[in-house]
Order: structure tokens, then sequence, then C-alpha cells
């Protein structure tokens, strides 16, 4: 009985005894893609997880923040703050009463 010696170069990085998973922090069918990272190196900035197609899903809930962005660094609309948890005057629909915008806590 032999051993597999897993695929690890550009054309997909696997591990498992059968090769049958992606190694380390890539995804995709061919675990060729690597999930998206701020300027320090952490995944999707530690506010949200990295999905199959090596996307970024942000988290969205009140516990964690509501966050939006490519790499999950920005408030959805209608949040701010540095946890992106505080609610903007009025809300995402109807922020500032129509007549300013939120940024940062400022209204």
């Amino acid at each position: 009985s032999g051993t597999c010696e897993c695929q690890n170069n550009a054309a997909g990085h696997f591990a498992g005894d059968s090769c049958e998973r992606c190694f380390g922090e890539y995804f995709g069918v061919d675990c060729t893609l690597l999930c998206p990272k701020d300027s320090q190196g952490v995944n999707c900035a530690g506010h949200g997880v990295c999905t199959e197609a090596g996307a970024c899903a942000c988290q969205a809930d009140a516990t964690f923040g509501f966050w939006t962005g490519a790499v999950c660094t920005g408030c959805q609309a209608g949040y701010y703050g540095p946890y992106c948890k505080l609610v903007c005057p009025g809300g995402s629909c109807n922020q500032c009463a129509g007549h300013g915008t939120c940024r940062d806590g400022v209204a």
C-alpha cells in the first residue's frame, strides 16, 4: 500500500491522506485561491470567513458587527464605529433624517 504525495504548486495545493482537501489557507475546487487579507495579513480582516470561492463573507450581526467590503474592513450602510456596531442616527433607511451622511460616528 502506497501513500499519496499531494500536489503543492501553481496547479493546486492539496492535503490529506488522499489529497482530498485544500492545503493551509487555499480554497476553491482546484485549491488555487487564497482568502483576501488585510494589510496585516489577516484573512477577511478578522471580520468574516472565506468562502469556497475564495471571497470573504463578512460578519453581519450585533455580536461581531456589521462589516462589508472585499476584505471586511468597512462598516455596512447605517453602522459606524471601530467595531461597526453603532447605529447611525435614523438607521440605514433614513440616515441623518436624509440631510447628511453618517461617517465615523459624526452625523
